[in-house]
């Protein structure tokens, strides 16, 4: 590694980029898959700071070899999502770091296609009902990847395992009123989450872990891009602060679940329940010798009521 990169990055990603190279592999695929692993690389220093007995989550990078996100970067948000986690109790284990050969019509993927009844919508004054009475499905091309995913895990992949699959392009979408009538908003985003309070259980189980991403991009206000998405997974919102009621897009200075700068967790009704909601998540779990004791499932496939978050709703969704 070049002197210069050395002054960019800490020592330690300057360590873990010096290793690569003894942890490559030839592309290997099975028969007529459209994803296969071209390397995979070493990441115990990235581990170097767990602890036995704190709830843990696992998570796993497929980096397109191709991508224009780098590893320097993604390595960045791993760490502060660490940091962010951290501070609310929660570590994070890194299973695996794989360069992939994708499928080149499997990079570029839409979030979802709805099934609900539009018409149902306007009855529904609750943010999270009427996201629910969307009936959210993954869209064709999105299932196909995580399917050719799913086929390479390499036997770490499991459906609470969180999944990072670095892409080109994706396009997410939801529903604005426009006076009278619904329409149906799609735009490009950097990242998509695919979260449970989203999909519920038309999300197959095997997928449920999965996150997009496409971009992430230098300026500070997204640094916590990463640990942004892996929040709608773990604690299971969509926008929402403490100044925040939830919604398809918002901004403030507080909070990691809205855009901006903020990072934290809160706990208590005043927070919205973020920090107890986390740690109940099915996602974490506490090491038991070699054995992982996960949280308690979903009861109601991860609708934000589910009731495994007991009181830590708040209802209505904005008061």
């Amino acid at each position: 590694m070049k002197n210069s990169a050395l002054i960019l990055f800490p020592i330690f990603s300057a360590v873990f980029f010096s290793s690569c190279s003894r942890y490559t592999r030839n592309p290997r695929s099975n028969q007529n898959s459209d994803v296969v692993v071209a390397k995979s690389y070493e990441h115990a220093l990235l581990n170097k700071d767990l602890v036995e007995g704190a709830l843990t989550f696992d998570l796993i990078i497929y980096r397109n070899s191709a991508s224009r996100i780098s590893w320097e970067t993604l390595i960045e948000q791993i760490e502060y999502a660490k940091e962010i986690f951290g501070r609310a109790s929660v570590q994070l284990n890194v299973l695996g770091l794989h360069d992939v050969i994708v499928k080149e019509t499997l990079l570029v993927i839409s979030e979802s296609e709805f099934e609900g009844d539009i018409n149902e919508f306007d009855g529904t004054h609750d943010f999270y009902d009427r996201i629910d009475k969307q009936k959210a499905v993954l869209s064709r091309n999105t299932a196909d990847l995580f399917t050719a995913i799913s086929r390479i895990n390499l036997g770490l992949h499991d459906h609470r395992t969180i999944s990072i699959v670095v892409i080109d392009e994706a396009k997410t979408s939801w529903f604005e009123k426009n006076g009278d009538t619904w329409t149906k908003k799609i735009v490009e985003t950097s990242a998509l989450s695919f979260p449970p309070y989203k999909y519920s259980n038309r999300l197959p189980l095997p997928f449920r872990g999965f996150i997009a991403l496409q971009e992430l991009k230098s300026e500070e206000k997204y640094k916590k891009t990463l640990a942004h998405e892996i929040g709608h997974k773990l604690i299971n919102v969509s926008h929402e602060s403490m100044e925040d009621c939830p919604q398809a897009v918002a901004h403030s200075t507080k909070g990691l679940m809205v855009y901006g700068t903020g990072t934290e967790i809160p706990g208590g009704v005043e927070g919205r329940w973020h920090q107890e909601r986390l740690q109940l998540s099915p996602f974490l779990y506490v090491k038991e010798g070699s054995r992982r004791r996960y949280n308690k499932d979903f009861e109601q496939s991860g609708k934000y009521s589910d009731s495994i978050y007991g009181s830590f709703v708040v209802r209505p969704s904005c008061q």
